[in-house]
């Protein structure tokens, strides 16, 4: 990422946050179905279990997003963000993409004082890195 006038490490960090929580799902599904040692591929179903957990992810920071929203500016949190994701499944690879939406109120550029950086991530997620890391570390 770079640093752009108004956003930086905050934003980084919401990014990390999400990937983290993108990755956890993704674990606990493959996990699931196939155990600790085991490199498969995903199945059809995974991705629709996938999916549903991602809906449930996006919502609940649409939900705090959209609770932001509605206060007054000079009482929104400074630094806030949502995100919508999109899922595609390939044999032993998960890609998910986020599209972020980063905004900041207290922006010293902006003439409302609010900024948006809007920012697409795509994250790739193998069976092989569930099933490796619990087994080899």
């Amino acid at each position: 990422m770079n640093i752009i006038l108004g956003f930086g490490s905050t934003e980084k960090e919401q990014q990390e946050n999400v990937y983290k929580e993108i990755y956890d799902i993704v674990e606990s599904k493959h996990l699931k179905r196939f155990g600790k040692d085991s490199y498969n591929f995903f199945h059809d179903d995974d991705i629709t279990e996938i999916k549903k957990e991602l809906n449930i992810l996006q919502k609940r920071i649409e939900s705090e997003y959209n609770e932001i929203e509605e206060k007054p500016i000079s009482e929104r949190a400074e630094r806030y963000f949502k995100v919508t994701f999109s899922i595609s499944i390939v044999n032993n690879n998960c890609f998910i993409g986020a599209d972020f939406w980063h905004i900041n109120s207290r922006h010293p550029m902006s003439p409302d004082g609010i900024a948006l950086l809007q920012e697409k991530k795509s994250y790739w997620i193998e069976s092989s890195d569930i099933c490796c890391s619990r087994t080899f570390i």
